[in-house]
């Protein structure tokens, strides 16, 4: 994203990710819209990754280029996904996970919860594919 377009972003600060300029601001107008709709602070604890990042995760994306978090400048991919702090609050909880639902219309999305390990986290992107069908996963790992 160019600082022009991060000027539009008003809950979030470049600062706060690791590789601003590689995120998606299609992507990034939606993560801005969710939190206003919310209401709720979030916190970004993982962003944008490199191919090689994706391909040194446990489980990466298949073929990796088609990871939410990947970027590849080249072929014009961003990345389009980041990991948030988990809520501990039920109630900021629900509202997070409702206003996913209320701001993302027709636009497919992929709402993950991570709630039981050391690295407990929230996972929300946005595919690039129109057509591609939403997912909501629970994962203990």
């Amino acid at each position: 994203m160019s600082p022009e377009q991060w000027a539009t972003i008003r809950h979030f600060r470049p600062e706060e990710f690791n590789r601003p300029m590689a995120m998606d601001n299609a992507f990034m107008l939606f993560l801005d819209q969710v939190r206003d709709a919310c209401g709720v602070p979030l916190t970004v604890t993982n962003d944008a990754r490199t191919l090689t990042e994706e391909l040194a995760q446990p489980v990466h994306a298949e073929p990796p280029e088609s990871g939410l978090h990947v970027f590849v400048p080249v072929s014009n991919i961003w990345c389009r996904a980041v990991d948030l702090r988990w809520l501990t609050d039920r109630a900021q909880m629900d509202a997070f996970v409702a206003a996913v639902y209320k701001v993302r219309g027709s636009r497919p999305t992929e709402l993950e919860l991570v709630p039981f390990s050391a690295n407990a986290h929230i996972h929300l992107g946005l595919f690039r594919e129109a057509t591609h069908e939403s997912r909501l996963e629970f994962s203990a790992t």
